[in-house]
């Protein structure tokens, strides 16, 4: 018995679950099969989507191709608003992004302009072809398509065009047969290395994308279909399974071009649309509907407001604004083209790293979602423009309003019920909190940790050199500040955590001593390694020119712009530097080195020298200079304050490890040691768990079945 080509799908998308789901990341050996197929089919798409619009346009005449414009602009405009609609009520369930502000730089609109240019505009479509610039790609068809329609003898041109498209169409086909194959090793790749738990921040937003793409492919769009024509909602489910079932599984639209011919050529048969213009009409409506009716690709916008949320990035008003007005010029051409809009809207808008690695992680699961609702969109609009254009339109304005309404109702109903009952979590939830040395370290030295105000055993020969001493008393000693998150801090679990605890950590561990942590009294640091209270300062200590008259510095760690902490209710009152700078009797706090900077950059000011931030708290002081990043994380969990950073223009610090002047050899060590820690992978892999809050790779393995075999086998 032949099984149709989409129960080849299901049965690969199932095998591709199961065997992803058995061998996990062993699977990654299947991935050159998928990539060569998309390959070969990105290599036939776009050369089929500019051949096709002008033999299209180009067949037609230009009265033929008038009546189509009239007939089917009206489609375009109104799935275009129902999509900016929807998408708008989903991001209303979007929390409103912790307010860390930035001074507003160059908006960047000039180059925004040139950039949208160059993908609406051909300039070389040889470059354009090779980039996946599909927009511009359908502007120079539709112009090469309007240039053919206007001259006489076009007989040959469309001959030949046609003939290409034909072989083109064969090349197509035989792709549609190797597609299983295909999908499943795309399946199994991506179920086999995709880390579920990196999902689990952003499940409530994949949760809400998915909804809103099902909602209008299966109830608004058949809806809308069913309400303007005489097809029945079993007759356009049928074609929907037809055309979009392989491009959801595959993620790439560019498969349905063959599906969706054959299912318009099916339509027209039965209702009557089959004339001498059809294939033209039809292959004009096809491209262009595929290049500028991709509904799916609204939800770009959804994204980037959830982006602006999750990384504590808020947009201006004017950014905000901006994003809505490029959405529809950016939902032009195929989900890659939406990708790289994306892309280009988080380096535009300068969102942290972090911003684009969860954009490719939820990728994975809502790319599918957003090709389905695309190709069903597409489908739409060839349904409705070609029934309009030949009188087969029937507006059953009853059966409309209230399949319509009650559509809308229930989904701005089920927005109210829902929205008190949805909790976001950003990346910042927890993530310092949760972080812990164990994670990422092992065979830790013993190690004791001193609280400040409690007793501490002097030092065991604190005439010696600190190099002598560590190595004779086998015990390093590390001072330590406790407020730098992520430098030095407690975590949830009582634990000393920090990217400068797992440095004193590994210092320890290579000297093959013990280890103590001995609170830092930041007025008399020079004296404490002095007097060998500790061998060495670790907790993101800046460097100044009068502690370096004190100690010694080994080599920058970390380099950080200085930032006021403003209450929230005065930010208006601190975004003017100029106006804070000539404002006097305000009263600046700064704590140890950053109190030193204050009279420098505030010289009408009361600098005020603090220990911590009740004072802050309190409102003694209206403000507190300190590093971007601490400061950054303080605010996460005093959401009443905020940040102003001023790129720079009051100065930065720089972060290193202090030890006794003078103490060469001990110097010169650490020097050559932090070297290696750099060369090794070591700095970053701190950096990535401490800073970023990356997970380290092999720290919790991908589950799979066969793991779970190996591991059984090896439990005695």
């Amino acid at each position: 018995m032949k099984i149709s080509l989409g129960y080849q799908v299901l049965i690969a998308i199932a095998l591709g679950i199961l065997i992803g789901l058995s061998f996990g990341k062993y699977c990654s050996v299947l991935y050159p099969i998928g990539q060569i197929f998309f390959m070969l089919l990105q290599m036939a798409v776009l050369p089929y989507l500019l051949f096709l619009l002008i033999h299209g346009l180009g067949s037609l005449s230009p009265t033929i191709a008038k009546k189509l414009f009239k007939r089917g602009w009206i489609f375009f405009v109104l799935l275009w608003a129902v999509s900016f609609g929807v998408v708008y009520c989903l991001m209303t369930l979007i929390p409103t992004p912790q307010l860390i502000f930035v001074e507003p730089i160059a908006s960047g609109s000039k180059s925004v302009a040139m950039n949208l240019i160059t993908l609406l505009v051909p300039q070389n479509i040889f470059y354009d072809l090779s980039n996946n610039m599909v927009p511009a790609i359908t502007v120079c068809g539709m112009i090469g398509g309007l240039a053919v329609m206007n001259i006489e003898k076009k007989d040959y041109v469309l001959n030949l065009l046609s003939q290409m498209n034909a072989g083109i169409e064969k090349i197509f086909d035989w792709l549609a047969k190797a597609s299983p194959l295909a999908i499943f090793s795309h399946v199994a790749v991506a179920i086999g290395t995709t880390r579920f738990d990196n999902l689990e921040k952003v499940e409530v937003c994949i949760a809400i994308y998915v909804v809103g793409t099902v909602f209008l492919t299966f109830w608004f769009l058949p809806a809308l279909i069913t309400s303007l024509t005489d097809f029945s909602y079993k007759e356009v489910m049928r074609e929907f399974k037809n055309v979009c079932l392989i491009p959801f599984a595959t993620a790439m639209p560019s498969l349905a071009f063959p599906f969706i011919y054959k299912a318009i050529k099916r339509l027209s048969q039965r209702h009557e649309m089959d004339s001498k213009h059809f294939d033209n009409t039809a292959q004009t409506v096809l491209p262009l509907s595929f290049s500028f009716g991709q509904m799916g690709n609204f939800f770009m916008l959804f994204f980037i407001i959830f982006l602006s949320f999750y990384t504590h990035h808020p947009l201006t008003s004017i950014q905000e604004y901006l994003v809505m007005a490029l959405t529809l010029p950016m939902s032009f051409g195929t989900i890659l083209s939406s990708f790289s809009a994306v892309t280009f809207l988080i380096e535009k808008f300068h969102f942290p790293v972090e911003a684009y690695q969860v954009f490719l992680t939820t990728s994975a699961i809502t790319m599918n979602f957003q090709v389905l609702l695309s190709i069903a969109s597409v489908l739409t609009l060839i349904i409705l423009i070609l029934s309009a254009y030949y009188g087969l339109l029937k507006v059953k304005w009853g059966q409309l309003i209230r399949r319509t309404s009650v559509c809308f109702v229930f989904f701005g109903g089920m927005i109210v019920l829902v929205k008190p009952l949805l909790k976001f979590d950003d990346n910042f939830t927890y993530l310092y909190r949760n972080l812990r040395v164990s994670e990422v370290m092992s065979d830790l030295p013993l190690t004791t940790i001193y609280n400040a105000g409690e007793p501490i055993p002097p030092s065991a020969f604190p005439a010696l050199a600190p190099m002598e001493r560590v190595l004779k008393s086998g015990v390093l000693r590390v001072g330590y500040f406790i407020m730098d998150t992520p430098f030095c801090y407690l975590n949830r679990f009582g634990e000393m955590a920090g990217y400068d605890v797992s440095f004193a950590y590994q210092l320890a561990r290579d000297l093959d001593v013990n280890l103590e942590f001995i609170p830092i009294d930041v007025s008399r640091i020079g004296e404490q390694l002095k007097n060998g209270e500790y061998d060495i300062a670790m907790s993101a200590l800046v460097m100044t020119e009068q502690r370096l008259t004190q100690m010694d510095f080994v080599k920058p760690i970390f380099e950080q712009n200085n930032v006021l902490i403003v209450p929230i209710k005065n930010t208006n009152s601190f975004v003017n530097l100029d106006d804070v700078v000539q404002t006097q009797g305000l009263k600046i706090g700064g704590i140890g080195a950053y109190y030193d900077t204050l009279s420098r950059h505030f010289p009408l000011s009361e600098p005020v020298s603090v220990s911590n931030f009740k004072p802050l708290i309190d409102g003694e002081v209206d403000a507190v200079l300190w590093s971007y990043l601490s400061a950054f994380v303080w605010c996460l969990a005093h959401p009443e304050f905020t940040i102003i950073d001023y790129q720079g223009r009051i100065g930065k610090h720089f972060f290193s490890y202090a030890v006794q002047e003078g103490t060469v050899d001990w110097m010169h060590f650490l020097q050559n040691w932090m070297f290696l820690k750099d060369e090794r992978g070591f700095s970053a892999e701190m950096y990535s768990y401490w800073i970023e809050g990356q997970q380290p790779v092999d720290a919790h393995p991908r589950w799979s079945l066969i793991q779970s075999f190996i591991q059984w086998l090896g439990t005695p």
